[in-house]
């Protein structure tokens, strides 16, 4: 991922900037986040650099500086969806391999970390997530 790509994600905020905490977190801060709860799932199976890579590009369809709230992502329609399927693709074209693509059939990589439950819904630490340095 280039600079200005990581710049723009560490500059648009998760959920629109509500948060529960004193400072939104950026989709940046939050892709990594999750790449170190991936990484804890299985602590005893690292994972390979593109499983990494395929965790810290999950949102990388937040490029657009735009992070739709799920409740406003119900309202938005078929093509609100289909461009980010598409943003997503392009990501996954330039930057992952065929085997650690996003939903790639026929890998033997762990599935990655996905934001809902089979409800749909996220649930949310209300302490400030941090990772050690």
């Amino acid at each position: 991922m280039g600079k200005v790509e990581a710049v723009s994600l560490s500059r648009t905020y998760r959920w629109g900037g509500h948060s529960c905490w004193d400072l939104p977190l950026s989709v940046a801060q939050h892709s990594l986040l999750v790449l170190v709860l991936r990484q804890q799932m299985q602590p005893h199976q690292p994972l390979t650099p593109g499983e990494a890579l395929r965790e810290l590009l999950h949102d990388a369809d937040k490029l657009t500086g735009f992070d739709a709230v799920a409740p406003l992502r119900l309202h938005l329609g078929a093509e609100f969806h289909a461009l980010t399927a598409r943003l997503q693709a392009a990501v996954a074209a330039r930057y992952l391999d065929k085997s650690t693509r996003f939903g790639a059939s026929g890998t033997t990589a762990a599935p990655m970390i996905t934001h809902g439950t089979p409800t749909g819904r996220t649930s949310i630490n209300r302490k400030r997530p941090t990772v050690a340095p």
